[in-house]
């Protein structure tokens, strides 16, 4: 699985395994709800195109398409981080989703949620549960199917955000040297004898030299190696 970067750094990646004969990435888990569609322009064409299966964090943008936009909460005073991502959230668009969960009789979140996992990329969103009930939104939503005028009147006021910091700040280089030394510490612990199936019981190594790590510009990607040796 791989987590928010360029449309442009992912096919590389996957091109980079095909060459070598690694295992290809099969998952993408990116931030894509209604006040934050930008992933429809490359990376969920690119892994429609390529049979990668999309599992989007924030479908609910942090809560902001649950609840009125003068609603506060605890999240909502402390999350920095989100008020970064929607700081200039289309508001038309948040007050659509209580219209049409009014009119059904169903929840906002069940809403916002049917709207993503309609998007034929998408396998399932990631929904992170606090209370009971975002349980029962969840499951509710999977039987919500937005008419095409439902869908229409939802996305007729988006308008291009900003794009975030992408997390991983290293090349495409640092995440090849990551695959690399995943599939390395796999094969010593599945390493086969002439025909013989893999021992998937085998122990992964207790522990690597810090010179049998990959070569990294990035300080973040070297701590995580470091910790996993």
């Amino acid at each position: 699985m791989l987590c928010r970067l360029w449309a442009w750094q992912f096919s590389k990646l996957q091109h980079t395994a095909e060459l070598h004969g690694w295992t290809k990435f099969v998952t993408m888990q990116n931030q894509y709800n209604l006040i934050y569609r930008e992933e429809e322009r490359e990376m969920l064409p690119l892994c429609l195109d390529q049979g990668v299966g999309v599992i989007p964090w924030s479908p609910l943008a942090r809560g902001k398409l649950t609840r009125d936009l003068d609603a506060t909460t605890t999240r909502l005073e402390t999350d920095e981080y989100g008020k970064r991502l929607y700081s200039v959230a289309n508001i038309e668009i948040i007050e659509r989703v209580a219209e049409i969960a009014e009119a059904r009789g169903v929840s906002r979140a069940a809403v916002g949620l049917a709207w993503v996992s309609r998007h034929p990329a998408v396998s399932a969103p990631i929904v992170g549960f606090t209370k009971p009930h975002h349980l029962d939104d969840a499951v509710a939503s999977l039987d919500v199917q937005l008419t095409d005028e439902e869908v229409a009147s939802l996305e007729a006021p988006y308008t291009p955000q900003p794009v975030p910091p992408i997390w991983s700040t290293g090349s495409p280089a640092d995440a090849c040297a990551a695959m690399e030394f995943t599939r390395s510490r796999t094969t010593n612990a599945t390493s086969t004898t002439n025909d013989a199936a893999p021992n998937i019981h085998a122990p992964m190594p207790t522990a690597l030299p810090s010179e049998a790590l990959p070569k990294s510009s990035n300080p973040s990607l070297r701590r995580v190696l470091m910790a996993f040796r």
